[in-house]
């Protein structure tokens, strides 16, 4: 990862960044079009279908790639040189590409998506192959006016206007670093999407409950309903990823939240669901009434697809000591 490449500068790694998730939106063209030319698809063949077809930078692909400086990458060879020829005779979109291929969606969900979406299709897929918006949001605790937060950010260069949908949110005209700022330093504020400020204020969170937060990751959540229950209650985030959780903990203390624990749980299969099923029944029989269970749950390793029946059973569970169960999926990797 970059982490380990010191010589690259902020620069370089914001623009490293930028491309690398311009190929992830774009992915499926991108192979479309190498395909379409029996050019292999590997990292360097697909870099440069990049560059050339969503960057436009065929003419500088020689300084790019050279021999003369520092840690760039090889020169280009002469069948590169070939395949960047004739991509550049091309359009990134291209009216013979199959309608999955043009919307970045799998064949085989086009059917479920068109009787979802309807007329609305293309312009919903098309949202999603878009770079997604920068959103911050405001710490109750210490900011409790979001026009405020936006004024001081306007007062140094950032502009932004207030969230459509959540009432903390200001959502930035363009992606900026946020760290090196004093409010972001002093607790302020903190990065999170809009969709992330909704999914929290949902859950009504509420001073003087008791919230398990599982599968919390860096804790953006818990921040949400903390704010929400005035610091009054208690929050468990959990999470079987150390690193994330440990972010979590610096995002806490930096937000002046007091009332929230943080815990690992084991990644290992059966174990880690056994310590969330335990974990949660507990708090909630603990607590009884006043059981708040606010579960975040990626389908992926740690929460298997035919686990999901077991969500349906501490759902019951939870209605029948008056709790809440609130249940989000973050991704779903298709």
């Amino acid at each position: 990862g970059l982490q380990r490449r010191r010589y690259a500068g902020s620069g370089d790694r914001a623009a490293v960044g930028d491309l690398f998730w311009k190929i992830q939106r774009g992915r499926a063209r991108l192979g479309w079009h190498l395909a379409s030319i029996d050019a292999p698809e590997n990292p360097r063949n697909i870099t440069l279908a990049a560059l050339v077809l969503m960057e436009q930078k065929s003419a500088v692909l020689p300084q790019l790639f050279s021999a003369e400086i520092a840690h760039a990458p090889a020169p280009l060879d002469e069948r590169e040189a070939a395949l960047v020829a004739m991509l550049e005779t091309r359009d990134f979109t291209d009216p013979a590409m199959p309608e999955h291929i043009a919307l970045e969606w799998p064949e085989w969900l086009m059917a479920d998506a068109k009787a979802g979406l309807g007329d609305g299709l293309a312009r919903e897929l098309a949202a999603l192959m878009t770079e997604a918006p920068t959103d911050v949001r405001i710490n109750p605790l210490k900011q409790p006016d979001r026009r405020r937060l936006r004024d001081q950010l306007a007062g140094r260069g950032i502009k932004g206007h207030p969230t459509r949908l959540s009432p903390l949110g200001v959502r930035l005209e363009k992606r900026t670093r946020l760290e090196d700022l004093q409010e972001w330093k002093a607790g302020l504020f903190d990065v999170q999407d809009e969709g992330s400020q909704l999914a929290a204020l949902l859950c009504d969170a509420r001073p003087g409950m008791q919230v398990a937060d599982i599968c919390a990751g860096a804790g953006g959540k818990s921040l949400v309903m903390a704010a929400k229950m005035e610091n009054k209650g208690r929050i468990l985030a959990l999470d079987p990823d150390a690193e994330r959780l440990e972010k979590s903990g610096e995002r806490l203390r930096r937000a002046a939240i007091i009332m929230s624990s943080v815990s690992s749980l084991p990644k290992n299969g059966q174990t880690a669901h056994g310590a969330v099923n335990l974990t949660v029944l507990s708090l909630m029989h603990l607590v009884r009434g006043q059981a708040h269970g606010a579960v975040r749950l990626m389908p992926d390793g740690s929460l298997p697809l035919k686990s999901w029946t077991r969500l349906e059973i501490h759902r019951q569970f939870c209605s029948k000591r008056r709790g809440r169960w609130s249940f989000q999926v973050d991704a779903l990797s298709i």
